[in-house]
């Protein structure tokens, strides 16, 4: 047995790639693209949130803020979203429910705080509202907001409808109050209302009125806080719930209808809806029924405008109407701008809303540095630097009009008789030359004179001229007398000029002042 042994002095050569070498270099590659793949990602994920990110909606420095009381169920944002009002001024929208929002005011203003949950997260800010647009009752069977109602009233912001007739609307006895001072003043056949009786607590139902009846207690909506009254029984019940609820309590006959009618008003644009219930509920809006959309008939027209005018000239409001079986139409209740939307016309609806509180906003938001300049009619034509006249003044000037007015017609005659007519000659109007920065007027009229009848005195007609017309003048008994042209009948009419100068002058001050 043989072992051969290599010289200690020669090397082997070594594997071409060593394993912990080589497993270095892997992590190092893997890690390198690693880090190349996560800066591309990166910056690729940047350039693409760059794109999606939509860009402001409004210009902070050029915008009015408008808040839009309502639920998340309508985007309002959108109806506003590029549109401008005073040229160049955006829309802000800022919108949630009454139950988000707390107002305080000061004499500079409203200030509303909102605390909202947006994608399950809180958010909570502040700011100055323009304009409010008010769509959620304030008051329901459930939920009273009047305290935001007053804090926006104490700041004066201007909103639809007004904050005074929606303040009105708090109390539906108050808004039926009105309807029956309409009836009275239209007629009840001009403006059907249903009979209804107010109790203000349990104690006054004593004696039931004619039944069936609809009973309706408190301030509530959505036909909550109704019942149908057919027995005396049922009236005591009903009475008794009065008690419990501490509250006020309505009284109307029930009436048998085929269908109850919508009349809506947004603006100028008026629809009208016919609703008949289909699970045959006495109450249409429970269950199932079907609307339909109805001509709108001058007759309807004119019972909501005559509403609206009564209430405070609402730009948005609802009439509800029952259509008996009977044929015979009766006015039940009216809704301000918290009315539903009603039918397939309800995107169109939503745009006409937006385009009115665009109108409202542009003529009641101004800009800051912005003067709104009204018109005034001239009160004077006297220029502003002459002192004013006294008394005596005035009682000069009357005599003085009332004589020249008396006089001017019969002293113009005679100049016309005496002043021979000549080609290119102006007719000499009735009045006269006034100081610079005054106006001539009329005395007898008040009104300024057009500008080609303001002219000079008439000119002295040679003494030539003078030899050749007769003047003539009338006695009391009719008959003429003439003579010719004299020395004495020269002084005689320069004479009367002077007297026409004067007179005309006191003439023109007497318009100056004023009749007395």
């Amino acid at each position: 047995m043989s072992l051969s042994f290599k010289p200690s002095g020669v090397k082997t050569p070594s594997a071409p790639t060593s394993p912990l070498k080589s497993k270095e270099n892997f992590l190092q590659r893997v890690s390198s693209l690693a880090s190349n793949v996560t800066s591309n990602l990166r910056g690729e994920i940047q350039n693409v949130t760059q794109q999606v990110q939509p860009k402001p909606a409004y210009n902070k420095d050029r915008c009015f803020t408008l808040l839009v009381v309502d639920d998340q169920a309508t985007d309002w944002s959108r109806y506003f979203r590029g549109r401008k009002i005073h040229v160049d001024w955006d829309i802000r929208v800022e919108q949630a429910e009454f139950k988000e929002i707390s107002v305080s005011a000061n004499p500079e203003g409203a200030f509303v705080s909102l605390a909202v949950i947006r994608n399950g997260s809180r958010v909570v800010r502040s700011f100055k509202p323009d304009f409010v647009l008010i769509r959620q009752n304030i008051r329901d069977a459930d939920q009273d907001h009047r305290s935001v109602l007053f804090g926006l009233m104490y700041g004066n912001i201007p909103s639809i409808n007004g904050l005074e007739s929606v303040y009105g609307f708090l109390e539906k006895p108050w808004v039926f109050s009105q309807l029956l001072k309409l009836q009275k003043q239209l007629g009840k056949e001009a403006f059907p209302l249903i009979d209804q009786c107010y109790y203000p607590n349990f104690k006054e139902m004593v004696a039931p009125p004619r039944l069936p009846a609809v009973l309706k207690l408190g301030h509530a909506h959505g036909g909550l806080g109704k019942f149908k009254v057919e027995s005396p029984a049922d009236y005591q019940d009903a009475a008794s719930v009065v008690a419990v609820a501490g509250t006020y309590c309505t009284v109307e006959p029930y009436l048998e209808s085929r269908a109850d009618l919508h009349v809506q008003k947004i603006g100028q644009s008026y629809k009208a809806f016919v609703r008949r219930s289909i699970s045959g509920h006495w109450k249409t809006n429970v269950g199932s029924a079907m609307l339909e959309q109805v001509a709108m008939t001058e007759r309807y027209k004119s019972w909501l405008d005559a509403a609206a005018d009564a209430l405070g000239n609402l730009d948005l409001c609802e009439m509800e109407v029952l259509l008996g079986r009977d044929g015979k139409e009766s006015i039940i209740e009216i809704n301000d701008c918290a009315f539903t939307l009603l039918g397939e016309s309800q995107e169109e609806d939503r745009r006409l809303i937006a385009e009115l509180v665009l109108l409202k906003m542009q003529n009641l938001c101004t800009p800051p540095g912005m003067v709104r300049v009204t018109s005034k009619p001239s009160m004077s034509l006297v220029s502003s630097n002459l002192p004013s006249p006294t008394e005596s003044d005035k009682q000069s000037v009357k005599s003085f009009a009332s004589s020249a007015t008396e006089n001017v017609p019969t002293q113009a005659s005679q100049n016309q008789q005496q002043t021979p007519a000549q080609p290119n000659q102006q007719p000499v109007a009735s009045s006269t030359v006034v100081p610079n920065g005054l106006q001539a007027t009329d005395s007898r009229e008040n009104s300024p004179l057009p500008p080609q009848q303001v002219t000079q005195p008439p000119p002295v007609p040679p003494r030539d001229a003078l030899a050749g017309p007769t003047r003539r003048a009338e006695d009391g008994t009719g008959k003429v007398f003439g003579r010719q042209g004299s020395q004495a009948s020269l002084n005689q009419l320069e004479q009367d000029d002077g007297e026409d100068t004067m007179k005309n002058l006191r003439k023109t001050f007497a318009g100056i002042f004023g009749d007395i």
